[in-house]
């Protein structure tokens, strides 16, 4: 019987606060980012014998025992059962980087891969904001905001590594005019409304806006979230009573992926940066290295 490998985690449910940086890629492959200085337990599912784990860079990454933590002597783990057996093992950051973990068979044969991303932590700034015109304003409470953007910072610290902060407290954009219902960020006027309003209140001197709205059009398209070329600004639209809070720090979070570049294409459903209104939680490895861009190269 020919030994077979593959990398993997226990499953998470998509809508789960739990997912780490892991990534299945294709069958033989997958990805996990590793914050620097710190760890993540990962598993082998193999069969058929022996086989090895190697790290390519162990200045990047080593293997360590996954109760101990010990780091395996010479670099090497090594595992061995007939019957499909999950084994557990730790990765350790040694340095800020990108490298990749080898299984292969008693005769060298590459069974499956784990790219590695070591990446040192971001910081990244954030307005909470309430969106309001002269007729309506958005139903949340500046509470809610804050318990949905706890949610959406431990998303991005545990998946990407980058340490959302708000160094103010949520805040009101007024607007001294009516910008209808729904809002269509198709039309001038209401981007320019609202880029006025960002200026009086000094909005644009953090990384990102994050803003509560009523109802959001695209053009003819009905959305719940949207960043509308303003770079750095994004709209969430108030949801019914009683809607599950991860179902909104989905949307806030979705919204803010792409204020950092994220895009649709190429995404599954139930993944947080789906484009088909599907929910989920977990970041693809091409969503954690657009939002932080360390430990992309190899040494």
């Amino acid at each position: 019987m020919a030994a077979t490998a593959k990398f993997g985690k226990p499953f998470v449910a998509p809508m789960s606060t739990d997912h780490d940086g892991f990534w299945k890629v294709d069958d033989t492959g997958a990805y996990q980012m590793v914050p620097a200085n710190g760890t993540r337990e990962c598993a082998l599912a193999m069969s058929g014998g022996k086989v090895r784990l190697s790290s390519a860079h162990p200045n990047v990454v080593v293997l360590a025992d996954a109760v101990t933590g010990q780091p395996a002597a010479n670099n090497l783990m090594t595992f061995d059962s007939q019957p499909f057996t999950a084994f557990a093992f730790k990765l350790q950051a040694k340095s800020v980087g990108r490298t990749m973990i080898l299984a292969e068979d008693a005769r060298g044969r590459h069974l499956a891969r784990l790219i590695v991303s070591v990446k040192a932590e971001q910081t990244k700034t954030y307005n909470p904001l309430i969106l309001q015109d002269i007729r309506r304003r958005s139903k949340r409470k500046f509470e809610d905001i804050t318990r949905i953007m706890r949610e959406v910072e431990k998303l991005y610290l545990n998946q990407a590594n980058v340490r959302l902060k708000t160094k103010r407290l949520p805040n009101v954009i007024f607007l001294k005019q009516d910008i209808g219902d729904p809002i269509d960020f198709t039309k001038k006027a209401v981007h320019d409304d609202i880029n006025k309003a960002l200026d009086e209140i000094k909005a644009n001197s953090l990384d990102f806006n994050v803003v509560s709205s009523w109802n959001l059009v695209d053009g003819h398209q009905d959305v719940v979230g949207i960043d509308p070329a303003f770079g750095k600004t994004c709209f969430a639209e108030d949801y019914p009573d009683g809607t599950p809070l991860l179902n909104e720090v989905d949307t806030f979070a979705h919204e803010l992926g792409h204020a950092f570049g994220c895009v649709h294409d190429g995404r599954p459903s139930n993944v947080l940066m789906s484009g088909d209104g599907s929910d989920g939680l977990q970041m693809t490895k091409d969503d954690i290295d657009m939002i932080n861009k360390t430990g992309l190269t190899m040494p």
